[in-house]
């Protein structure tokens, strides 16, 4: 077969004509076609072509993407998977074809955007298509989450073991939520390169004792560690649980239940303050000096130096984490009255700002465990 594309000499550029176009749509063998479309693409590829013939050469992938063969269809996606500069509405086109034709772009294209990826998702729901894009050299934590809630045991197992594949701590556990008992799944948790010591928490107590020795050797965690990270788990979750729409009777009710199991620690109180928790934390304190909440509640408020002091040491908290606890608990009434919405970034790095004016040089004992509480809070908030 004689080509119509040419190319006489090493530094000529390819020549496309409408000869070219023509033939592609009457020639009757595929092969002869895809023989074509590989030498366009060639070129295409190596941007050997001027503005003119790079125009013609996508005019002809347009027309490629109609072939009554799927045969053709297939070559071109597998030609131009990885190709950037491919025109959209060529890939989607190859995205939305038959399986053997979607694959490899739904796979390996760049051009595919979140949004579109979704689509796939939500419109298609075949397993192949899923896996191709739980497979992909990197997927966002948006497109992670809508995999997941497939609760396709085989695409999230694909998933985790996907390194580029962002996956937030929310989405891990609801994958620990949906899979309580899916031991493919679980197993994939340990051949991830990185997770969170709350996720390593979790699973640790869910696997089999020989993948439970494995996490604890991969991230270095003993028993303390752990024993902390569930303590730490425990207290969010509680803290969550009075930051929503809920009664002072059933924030009273928890904190007596807290109390009665010696939960109610240093810990979970300073998290609440450092969270803009008022509700819980002035709760708690009024338990601790056994007086009515609204008690607490002016003696907190006071704006001169004796009431916070007072319930702060009938309270029982440790005496060395007043001077931070003080300034903090300045720093989150000024912002509440500035109307900075609590648990979000914003109001966390007002926290912090107004933290720093107070203190200045000076070095307030625990401060710096404070300032971390604080982050650590927004970013699990």
């Amino acid at each position: 077969m004689t080509s119509l594309i040419t190319n006489t000499s090493p530094t000529k550029r390819l020549s496309l004509s409408q000869q070219d176009v023509s033939r592609l749509l009457t020639e009757q063998s595929p092969n002869a076609r895809i023989d074509v479309m590989l030498k366009i693409s060639s070129g295409y590829q190596t941007q050997t072509f001027d503005a003119r013939e790079k125009a013609v050469a996508e005019q002809i992938f347009r027309l490629l993407v109609k072939d009554t063969e799927i045969r053709v269809r297939s070559a071109l996606s597998e030609q131009i998977k990885q190709d950037p500069n491919i025109p959209r509405d060529i890939i989607l086109n190859l995205a939305n074809d038959a399986r053997e034709v979607a694959l490899p772009v739904i796979q390996f294209s760049d051009v595919l955007s979140d949004a579109d990826l979704i689509n796939i998702i939500e419109r298609s729901g075949e397993l192949n298509r899923l896996l191709a894009i739980a497979n992909r050299k990197t997927v966002s934590a948006m497109v992670s989450s809508h995999l997941i809630e497939t609760h396709e045991s085989d695409v999230v197992s694909t998933l985790i073991r996907n390194d580029g594949a962002q996956i937030g701590e929310r989405d891990f556990n609801s994958i620990l939520d949906i899979f309580p008992d899916d031991q493919e799944v679980l197993e994939s948790f340990v051949k991830r390169a990185e997770l969170s010591t709350t996720v390593v928490e979790k699973l640790i107590n869910r696997v089999s004792d020989t993948l439970a020795s494995e996490l604890k050797r991969k991230y270095k965690l003993a028993e303390p560690q752990l024993r902390q990270e569930t303590d730490r788990t425990r207290e969010l979750a509680t803290l969550r649980l009075t930051e929503g729409e809920i009664s002072l009777d059933e924030v009273d009710k928890l904190i007596a239940q807290l109390h009665t199991f010696n939960r109610l620690t240093p810990s979970i109180i300073l998290t609440s303050l450092c969270r803009g928790n008022m509700v819980f934390f002035e709760a708690a304190l009024a338990k601790l000096s056994n007086i009515p909440v609204e008690n607490a509640h002016i003696l907190i408020q006071d704006k001169g130096s004796l009431g916070f002091k007072a319930l702060y040491d009938k309270s029982g908290l440790p005496e060395s984490m007043f001077d931070a606890a003080k300034i903090v608990l300045d720093v989150v009434l000024s912002a509440n009255e500035e109307g900075y919405k609590s648990g979000s970034v914003h109001y966390a790095n007002r926290l912090v700002e107004g933290i720093f004016s107070r203190t200045e040089s000076r070095e307030i004992e625990n401060m710096p465990y404070i300032i971390a509480l604080i982050r650590q809070n927004a970013a699990t908030s």
